[in-house]
C-alpha cells in the first residue's frame, strides 16, 4: 500500500519543501544583524483543503473524487523587502498586469488528485462509450494580479494520468474503509501520460454594493477563462454573484475540475471578525479536450467530448476569525456524447488564514 501511494507522497513533499523554502528566506530577510525578528508580522499566508465528490449528492460515478491542498500567500506586498515571493513576481512580470504597482500580487502552490470513473462501478467490463476509468494527479501553480474592479490569474498544471496518479489505490482503499463493492474496472484505466497545462483568466466586477457600515454586503462578476494543453484545451466564460455580510475582496472561485484551483478567499477576508455569503454562478464551457476523456498519445477506451458544456453552481462561505468554511453544489450538462447521468457534485474547503 506504501508504495502505491508513493506518487502522491513525493509530490507532496516537493510542494512542502518549496512552501518551508519561501518561508525560511522571508524569515531570514526579516531578521536584523543580531539576530532578532522585526516585531510586524511576516505576510503570512493559507492552507486549504478542498475536496470534491459526487457521494456528497448521492452519486459515484464519472467524475467521483477531487482532492486539493493549497497554500497561498497573503499580498507579496505584505512581504519583507526581497523575500522570496517578491522576487517570484519580479520574475513573472512579463506577463500583462503582473508587477504593476497598483495592484496586489498573490501566489498560489496546489497538489491536486482527480479520479473517473463508470457509470456502473460494479460492473468489471463498462460499455466501451463509458467514461474511462482514469485518474489523475499535478501540480499547479498560480499568480494573481489583483485591483479594486479586475483580477488577472495565470496558471501552470504539470502532472501525469494514468496508475502513476494512484487514483486506484485511493479509490479502492476509500472503498474498503466505508465497506463498499470494490470498483471493478481499474484494469481498463487510461494509460500513463503527462499533463501540461497552461491557463488564463480574467475576471471583472461588474458591481458592488452594500447596504450600510457592517451590513449587507453584494457583487457580480464576470470572467473569462482560457485554456491550453494536454489536461484541457477551451474556454468559458461566467457569472457569479455573492450576497451576504463582509464578503471579502477577492473574486470568484472555480473548483477543482476546472483546471484552475479556487481563488485565495482565505487571504483577505477580515481575520479578527466573522462574515457570511451565498454565492451562485453559471459557466458556458468550450472543450476541445478533456484529458479524462481519453489518451492523447497511447490507444484504448476513449469517448467523444461535448464541445459545449454548460455548468451551474450554488453554496455559502462562513468565516470566523482565522477559519473559513465552504459548501457548494454543482451541475453540468454533459461532458461526453454518450454519457448516460448528469454531472452532479459537491465542493467542501476548510482554510485557515495566519
Amino acid at each position: 500500500m506504501l508504495r502505491s501511494h508513493t506518487p502522491i507522497l513525493a509530490a507532496l513533499c516537493l510542494a512542502t519543501l518549496a512552501a518551508c523554502s519561501f518561508t525560511a528566506q522571508d524569515r531570514q530577510l526579516s531578521e536584523d544583524p543580531a539576530g532578532k525578528t522585526d516585531s510586524e508580522p511576516e505576510g503570512g499566508g493559507s492552507v486549504s483543503i478542498i475536496f470534491e465528490n459526487d457521494i456528497i449528492v448521492g452519486n459515484d460515478r464519472n467524475y467521483t473524487s477531487g482532492t486539493a491542498m493549497q497554500w497561498t500567500t497573503n499580498p507579496v506586498e505584505s512581504y519583507p523587502d526581497g523575500s522570496g515571493y517578491e522576487r517570484a513576481i519580479d520574475g513573472l512580470s512579463f506577463l500583462p498586469f503582473v508587477g504593476d504597482e497598483d495592484r496586489e500580487h498573490y501566489l498560489s502552490f496546489s497538489l491536486v488528485q482527480q479520479i473517473y470513473t463508470a457509470t456502473n462501478l460494479e460492473n468489471p467490463k463498462p460499455p466501451d462509450d463509458d467514461q474511462p476509468y482514469a485518474g489523475l494527479l499535478y501540480l499547479n501553480a498560480n499568480v494573481f494580479a489583483r485591483d479594486e474592479h479586475s483580477q488577472h490569474d495565470y496558471g501552470l498544471l504539470l502532472g501525469v494520468i494514468g496508475p502513476m496518479s494512484g487514483a486506484e489505490q485511493v479509490q479502492k482503499f476509500a472503498h474498503e474503509v466505508v465497506r463498499t463493492d470494490e470498483p471493478g474496472a481499474w484494469n481498463k484505466q487510461l494509460q500513463n501520460e503527462a499533463l501540461i497545462n497552461v491557463n488564463y483568466a480574467f475576471h471583472y466586477r461588474l458591481l458592488r454594493g452594500k447596504s450600510r457600515d457592517d451590513g449587507l454586503d453584494w457583487d457580480l462578476t464576470s470572467s473569462l477563462i482560457g485554456n491550453l494543453g494536454t489536461y484541457m484545451t477551451g474556454g468559458s466564460v461566467g457569472l457569479t454573484g455573492r450576497f451576504g455580510f463582509r464578503i471579502p475582496e477577492s473574486y470568484s472561485s472555480y473548483g477543482i475540475q476546472s483546471g484552475f484551483t479556487p481563488n485565495p478567499v482565505a487571504s483577505d477576508y477580515p481575520s479578527d471578525d466573522w462574515g457570511g455569503f451565498f454565492f451562485a454562478s453559471i459557466t458556458g464551457i468550450g472543450l476541445a479536450h478533456f484529458a479524462p476523456h481519453g489518451n492523447l498519445w497511447e490507444s484504448g477506451r476513449s469517448v467523444d467530448t461535448e464541445p459545449f458544456v454548460g455548468a451551474g453552481s450554488v453554496g455559502a462561505s462562513i468565516y470566523y476569525k482565522q477559519f473559513l468554511f465552504s459548501y457548494n453544489f454543482t451541475q453540468q450538462s454533459d461532458l461526453f456524447e454518450t454519457q448516460r447521468r448528469a454531472t452532479k457534485y459537491g465542493t467542501v474547503s476548510l482554510s485557515y488564514s495566519f
